[in-house]
């Protein structure tokens, strides 16, 4: 269930504990009489507010299972002929299993699947030094956190397009973990990051995803970014302070959320979810669908 259907039973539930505090109150101020009264009015009123509970439940399963049945009719083929590479740099694999059968069912060419080493995320007092060792070993090698992020982004969209084999160095490393068979050449126009975050104390965001995202766009790649409704650490507010020109979407998991992705794609920048940051929950291009 959606963040906003949460957020309706946390305010029910309010409303129960404000009147059971006013009634116990009230008990001691007022006579017999007069409390009967009231328990007869909360009891009514608490008979109405499950009814209303009940009934909106019913209506989120039910356009749950519509919209479940739907999407998959409405996002087949329109990304047909179009070139996505997906890059994990969260900590939730299944988010870009997600991404990979959304994309799929859209008819897109996933052109690379790469996981984003956590070697990477480690602080410039502890990467800088191995960087340079691993230069010492690999001429060419990155030296510093932003060229590092430069020669993941090139890979990512160029493939091995200078004289030192980048790919290898970078798995070698431990920088990058590939799916197997990937062929970086095949250039792809839109870059999907799988997010969430798990720890409290991470500062991926900042060491990952941050630089990364700006190597990308200076390639001229389109990034967008998922996470699942669940995750322990939304990513979203971190992305929206650092590149507001990114779309986001917080419910992958969500038929809502795969729809978001795909008619995204080409659109209008937007923040799209149930997530209190979120500005939409779902981009315009979708209200002009022609089922026909």
């Amino acid at each position: 269930m959606g963040f906003g259907f949460k957020y309706h039973v946390v305010t029910v539930a309010a409303i129960f504990f404000a009147l059971t505090v006013g009634l116990v109150v009230g008990s001691l101020l007022v006579s017999p009489r007069v409390a009967d009264r009231q328990q007869h009015a909360i009891q009514s009123l608490t008979d109405r507010l499950n009814e209303d509970l009940n009934r909106k439940v019913l209506e989120e399963e039910q356009n749950d299972k519509a919209l479940a049945a739907l999407t998959p009719v409405a996002i087949k083929g329109r990304l047909a002929n179009q070139r996505i590479a997906i890059v994990q740099t969260g900590e939730y694999p299944e988010t870009t299993n997600l991404i990979h059968d959304a994309l799929n069912q859209a008819g897109a060419q996933v052109v690379s699947v790469t996981a984003i080493g956590q070697d990477m995320d480690r602080a410039d007092e502890v990467l800088l030094p191995a960087l340079i060792a691993s230069n010492a070993n690999s001429p060419g090698f990155p030296t510093s956190r932003a060229t590092l992020a430069s020669a993941i982004a090139g890979l990512i969209s160029r493939g091995d397009i200078g004289p030192s084999p980048m790919q290898a160095m970078l798995e070698r490393e431990g920088y990058i973990h590939p799916d197997p068979g990937v062929d970086f050449r095949i250039i792809p126009k839109y870059v999907v990051l799988s997010a969430g975050t798990r720890s409290e104390a991470s500062d991926r965001i900042s060491n990952v995803d941050q630089p990364l995202v700006v190597a990308l766009q200076k390639l001229g790649i389109t990034v967008l970014m998922c996470e699942q409704i669940d995750c322990h650490i939304s990513d979203v507010p971190a992305y929206r302070r650092f590149s507001p020109g990114i779309t986001t979407i917080d419910d992958i998991d969500n038929p809502k959320g795969r729809a978001a992705l795909i008619f995204s794609m080409g659109g209008e920048t937007g923040n799209y979810g149930v997530k209190p940051s979120a500005t939409n929950l779902l981009p315009p291009e979708l209200s002009k669908f022609d089922p026909r």
